[in-house]
C-alpha cells in the first residue's frame, strides 16, 4: 500500500544515508514455486516504493507490504516454466530490467544448485556465486550458516553482496542455520534473518512440488521432534505427496562423520526425524553444517548429502561409519539435473570446477 504525505527533505535525505551505508546492492528473489516468488530489495525508509512484473506483453505493478527499507512483496498469479521481467523503484528512479522464470510444473527436466555453511569468508562466496551462475540452474537452495553471528552487515557483506546479481534472476531457498540465529541473547530470535530474507517474526518451514518432484525445506533450529507441529507438518506433507521423488533440505545433518558426529543434538535427530523420512521414502537429504562434503547411505533408503563447504572454516573427518561412502574437506557446491525419464544425476565441483563426487537418484 502506498503512503501519502509530504516528507521533508532533511527526513529524505537521512533515509538516503541509512540505505547507503548498509544496503543490498541488487534485488533478490526468495522462496520460488510454479507460481509465484518473493522479491526484496533495498528502498528509503518512509517513501513508497513499488515494483512492475511481466511477461513482456501484460505488466502488473505491486507495492511494497512494508514501509522499511527492506522491502517485500510477492509476485503471485504466475504461469509455470515462463520467463518474467521485472524492475523495482525507489526515490532514485527504476533499477535496471531483471529476469526469472518460474519453476515448471510438468517439465521434463530441472537443474538446481545446493549449498550451504558460508557464514565469513566474502571472497570464497564471491567466486562460488560465479560459478553457480555459469550453471544457469533454476534455483538454488543454501542450506544455513549464511553469517557468523547472524548480524545484519554480516548479511549483507558476507553474503547478499559478495553474491553479487546471482539472487537478481535465480530464485534462492533457505534452511536456516544455527548461526543464522546467533547475536540476540538467550532467545536468540534471528531478527536481522527475518528483517533480509524472511520479513516475519518467525522462521518458516515451506515446500513446492514440481516436475515429479517434492522439495521441503526444514528448519532444524525449531522443534522438529515428535508432536511437534513441525514434524505433524513435515508428516502431512510427505503423506500427502504422490511425487516421484522427495527431497528434503536442513541444516543440522543426520549422519555425519564430521566435527559434529555423536553431537546430542545430532544424535537426537537421527532416532526422531530419520524414521519419518524412511516411512514415506525420502529419497535423499541435504544438510550443512558440518563444513565438508560427505555422502552418506543409503541408511534404510535414504541418501543424506552434507554440502557444508561455501566459505566457512573446513574441518576434517571426526569418526569413521560404516554408512560413510566419499568424504572430501574442500569448498565445493553441488549441482543437480532432473530428467523425468532417467531421474536425477548429481555432481559436487570443487573450486575449479573438477567434480569430487558424482551419484544417481534413479
Amino acid at each position: 500500500m502506498k503512503r501519502h504525505g509530504i516528507i521533508s527533505a532533511a527526513v529524505i535525505a537521512f533515509c538516503l544515508c541509512a540505505v547507503a551505508a548498509e544496503a543490498a546492492e541488487y534485488p533478490y528473489l526468495l522462496d520460488p514455486d510454479t507460481d509465484s516468488v518473493i522479491l526484496r530489495w533495498f528502498s528509503e525508509a518512509l517513501l513508497p516504493s513499488e515494483a512492475i512484473c511481466g511477461d513482456g506483453r501484460d505488466t502488473r505493478t505491486f507495492n511494497s507490504d512494508t514501509a522499511a527499507a527492506e522491502r517485500r512483496i510477492t509476485i503471485d498469479g504466475l504461469t509455470p516454466g515462463k520467463q518474467y521481467y521485472y524492475r523495482v523503484k525507489n526515490i532514485g528512479g527504476w533499477s535496471a530490467l531483471y529476469s526469472f522464470k518460474t519453476i515448471p510444473e510438468r517439465s521434463k527436466g530441472l537443474r538446481f544448485v545446493i549449498y550451504g555453511d558460508s557464514r565469513d569468508n566474502p571472497e570464497i562466496v564471491k567466486k562460488i556465486s560465479s560459478m553457480i551462475k555459469k550453471e544457469k540452474p533454476g534455483f538454488i537452495v543454501h542450506n544455513g550458516d549464511i553469517a557468523e553471528k547472524g548480524k545484519y552487515s554480516e548479511f549483507l557483506d558476507n553474503f547478499i553482496n559478495p553474491s553479487g546479481d546471482l539472487f537478481s534472476g535465480i530464485p534462492l531457498c533457505l534452511c536456516p542455520g544455527n548461526h543464522d540465529y546467533s547475536g540476540w541473547g538467550a532467545n536468540k530470535s534471528g531478527r536481522d534473518y527475518n528483517r533480509l530474507f524472511s520479513g516475519g517474526t518467525d522462521f518458516a518451514y515451506r515446500y513446492f512440488e514440481a516436475s515429479g518432484v517434492l522439495f521441503v525445506f526444514l528448519d532444524t533450529n525449531s522443534d522438529l521432534f515428535q508432536a511437534s507441529s513441525q514434524y505433524k507438518w513435515l508428516e502431512k506433507v510427505l503423506a500427502g505427496s504422490a511425487a516421484r521423488y522427495k527431497l528434503v533440505f536442513t541444516h543440522h545433518d543426520p549422519y555425519t562423520s564430521g566435527s559434529h558426529a555423536g553431537d546430542a543434538y545430532i544424535l537426537k535427530l537421527r532416532r526422531e526425524l530419520c524414521p519419518l523420512l524412511e516411512k514415506y521414502k525420502v529419497n535423499a537429504v541435504f544438510s550443512g553444517h558440518d563444513h565438508n562434503y560427505e555422502r552418506a547411505g543409503p541408511v534404510n533408503g535414504v541418501l543424506y548429502i552434507v554440502t557444508g563447504g561455501a566459505g566457512a572454516p573446513l574441518r576434517g573427518k571426526k569418526s569413521e561409519n560404516s554408512w560413510s561412502r566419499t568424504f572430501f574437506s574442500a569448498y565445493h557446491y553441488i549441482v543437480a539435473d532432473y530428467d523425468r525419464k532417467s531421474g536425477f544425476k548429481i555432481q559436487a565441483k570443487d573450486l575449479s570446477g573438477a567434480v569430487i563426487d558424482s551419484f544417481s537418484l534413479e
